[in-house]
């Protein structure tokens, strides 16, 4: 009865190996694939994701071996290979999250402290490999059956390769504390580091004869393996959102991202039990990796009890908002049409000029908007003083019918606000802040002004307003005043040139006082009454120019194929 019990044992032994040695590989597989194919996440896997699983899969082969057949160079392996594991999972947690939480300087000391810890282990390895660590001896232990055999270390010798894995605990403390995106998921990876020194002591602990147990190194770490399938899985569910849905909208497809959110064109089922009936939104999702970090949930839902109060013809609507399954939405207005940007780059390629008239339709709506938000009170009938503060062509849409509507008001600043701006932290995009706003003084609604002004120079002229080769060239030539680009538009436009120059200004009591005044500038230029008609053809062309560009890069993808593969099996459509 004894003998088939610890015959029993011992299978299960081999066969619990087993499985962890298909496991940690088909998880490595999984990695190795999505890494070569999913360009999206490449850099967050990484190859290093990989190679731990890769090694876990060979630390649990080198156990077998372990308990099959005596062997000294099996034992030696199996513990470099340990070693290896734990490490490679320190590099991958530092190469996936450390540019997101971790400042320049800070990031550049962990790279000095990892190769130093490399070279740590490096030493370690020649040495154990050598025998000098071990002196060419064995110790074999056994447990109902099951066998193992390891190299003999003295304590010294034990210490040594101690002090290498719990070098590599202090190395994630910093990533796992910190406030900042992806916090939870931080936390689930970290679990196999944090096992590492309990593990070692474990294995070196037989090593050193103190304990009279089977090694379980290879075994535990594949079983830890689970995280890593668990990052898989969230990875690619997080930008394969075609079969999706959220709060009952059903994604379709991306529309654009930012560095808070996503945009998705999605819609609800028919409405009322209706066919037909069917709402199509714009639906912003908190991006996931900014899902647990306080800062960035609190930017999410200011926004979305700001738009709750924005209701203009020319803003885009704020339709729903909630929460779903842990992830923040907003269900926006869509726009059927295409952003300034857009109609900047079409008129680009084409090498035309947009008319006058069509510049001053767009400043016009556009100060419309912002008299509104600016002139908005809360509910204590007190004024706001809202700044919106990301004005840009990205965040300016047109529709087919020429209608100007601003959006993102992502980190406008109100007196009710609850998230205040890091101190420090410049929001926005460069090109189109104000002096003010850079040098972290205090500024009001005319730094919307000016970003107005930068925005219709570029529709008019064709041109960006500033040439700076480096942000930080761009941010002194701005802070300075310095803008040579004002030359252009007394070349090109006279009309628009004194208009421009004071929207423009880098004293804020030479711009206009309010968006109701830059309005009235701007109206007294329009000379055509069809220059809404005149924008609607702009965006039908961006639109055309749009989808020129998206045929010419499915052919360039459809045909990239053939270079490597000269006859390719027939496919369905995609």
């Amino acid at each position: 009865m004894i003998r088939l019990q610890r015959v029993t044992f011992a299978a299960l032994y081999a066969y619990g190996h087993l499985l962890a040695v298909a496991f940690s590989l088909s998880i490595a597989l999984a990695c190795a694939v999505v890494v070569v194919r999913v360009p999206h996440i490449r850099k967050e896997l990484g190859l290093t994701l990989t190679l731990s699983y890769a090694l876990t899969a060979t630390a649990s082969a080198l156990e077998m071996w372990l308990a099959l057949r005596p062997s000294l160079w099996a034992g030696r392996f199996y513990l470099a290979v340990g070693g290896a594991v734990f490490f490679s999972l320190v590099v991958s947690f530092h190469l996936h999250y450390a540019e997101e939480v971790l400042p320049d300087r800070r990031r550049r000391a962990y790279r000095t402290a990892i190769a130093g810890t490399a070279g740590y282990g490096l030493l370690l390895f020649l040495l154990l490999m050598s025998g000098v660590l071990d002196g060419g001896h064995t110790r074999t232990v056994g447990l109902w059956g099951a066998h193992a055999t390891m190299p003999a270390m003295p304590i010294w010798a034990c210490v040594l390769c101690f002090l290498f894995a719990t070098a590599n605990v202090p190395l994630c403390v910093e990533l796992y504390l910190r406030e900042g995106p992806n916090r939870r998921s931080r936390w689930l990876v970290s679990s196999g580091i944090w096992a590492g020194p309990f593990v070692v002591v474990w294995d070196l602990g037989i090593c050193a004869g103190i304990n009279p147990y089977l090694p379980i190194g290879g075994y535990l770490a594949a079983i830890l393996g689970i995280e890593g399938a668990a990052q898989l899985v969230e990875r690619l569910r997080t930008i394969s959102p075609a079969e999706s849905s959220v709060g009952g909208y059903k994604l379709q497809k991306r529309l654009g991202a930012g560095g808070m959110a996503e945009v998705f064109l999605a819609h609800r089922p028919p409405m009322g039990g209706i066919d037909g009936v069917v709402q199509r939104v714009a639906l912003k999702r908190l991006r996931t990796d900014h899902a647990d970090d306080p800062h960035f949930v609190r930017m999410f839902l200011d926004e979305a009890r700001l738009l709750a109060r924005l209701t203009h013809p020319n803003i885009v609507q704020l339709l729903d908002a909630g929460r779903a399954d842990g992830q923040l939405y907003l269900a926006m207005e869509l726009v059927d049409g295409v952003t300034l940007q857009q109609i900047f780059r079409a008129a680009n390629a084409r090498g035309e000029q947009i008319a006058e008239d069509v510049v001053a339709e767009v400043g016009v709506q556009l100060c419309e908007a912002l008299e509104y938000a600016h002139a908005l009170a809360g509910d204590d009938g007190q004024p706001l003083e809202l700044v919106h503060r990301d004005i840009s062509p990205q965040n300016v849409l047109v529709d087919r019918h020429g209608n100007v509507k601003l959006s993102d008001f992502g980190i406008a600043r109100s007196t009710d606000r609850m998230t205040e701006t890091v101190t420090g932290l410049v929001q926005g995009k460069l090109t189109y802040m104000a002096p003010e706003q850079l040098r972290g003084g205090a500024y009001d609604l005319r730094a919307d002004l000016y970003a107005v002004g930068a925005v219709l120079f570029e529709l008019l002229t064709g041109e960006h307003l500033r040439r700076a080769r480096s942000d930080v060239g761009l941010v002194q030539e701005i802070v300075e005043g310095r803008s040579v680009r004002l030359e252009l538009l007394s070349e090109r436009s006279p009309r628009f040139a004194q208009v421009l120059r004071d929207a423009l200004a880098v004293e804020t009591y030479r711009r206009p006082p309010s968006a109701a005044a830059m309005r009235a500038q701007l109206s007294s230029l329009r000379t055509d009454a069809h220059g809404r008609d005149e924008l609607a053809r702009w965006v039908e062309i961006a639109i055309e120019y749009r989808r020129r560009l998206d045929d010419e890069s499915l052919r360039a993808r459809a045909a990239a194929p053939t270079a490597v593969r000269p006859n390719p099996p027939a496919r369905g459509p995609s």
